[in-house]
């Protein structure tokens, strides 16, 4: 089996970080610019986390291309603590110095990375070829990282609301690079 081209879509502006934020008004203008670009690329399945940011993002590119909107809940964001923390920046930044560090009630990197890159072998196994999946900025970085080891958190920093990769196979392993260029979240 030839490995996929993957197409991977943090998702646009929203008006929060809890699991029921919405889109914000810009955020939903910005996804639909969004879909109309993503409708003219090649995917044979869109999959969403059920956060509803993701969701909304998910149902304009769905619209767009006429294509159903899946769930899959390991697509959720990663927890990075249980409790907010005021120097979260911090945080996040030395769990991408060591993948492996947990900070208490959150998900380690590697977890967080597994969980998604086993949602993606999934699909894989199904027989889909060009998945495009709508997550979070944090498991988006993981993701990317896992293909190009040197992502790290300034490359988090940088991603857009929304922002689109691709992930395909080449003879010297993999090419990552933007699908849409997002300009200034």
């Amino acid at each position: 089996m030839d490995p996929p081209t993957l197409i991977l879509v943090r998702h646009a502006q929203a008006l929060g970080q809890e699991f029921r934020a919405p889109l914000s008004a810009a955020g939903v203008a910005r996804a639909s610019e969004l879909a109309a670009a993503l409708s003219r690329q090649s995917f044979d399945v869109l999959v969403s986390s059920p956060m509803r940011r993701a969701f909304e993002t998910s149902q304009a590119i769905g619209a767009a291309s006429g294509m159903a909107v899946r769930i899959d809940g390991r697509l959720v964001e990663r927890t990075l603590t249980a409790e907010p923390r005021p120097d979260w920046r911090e945080v996040l930044r030395a769990s991408f110095e060591d993948g492996e560090r947990r900070f208490f009630g959150g998900e380690t990197g590697e977890e967080a990375r597994r969980r998604a890159l086993h949602a993606i072998s999934d699909l894989v196994r199904q027989g889909f070829t060009r998945p495009l999946l709508v997550t979070h900025g944090n498991l988006l970085a993981l993701i990317l990282q896992h293909f190009r080891p040197e992502i790290g958190f300034e490359d988090w920093e940088r991603l857009g609301t929304p922002d689109a990769w691709t992930v395909r196979p080449v003879a010297s392993g993999w090419a990552v690079e933007h699908a849409w260029n997002p300009g200034s979240p």
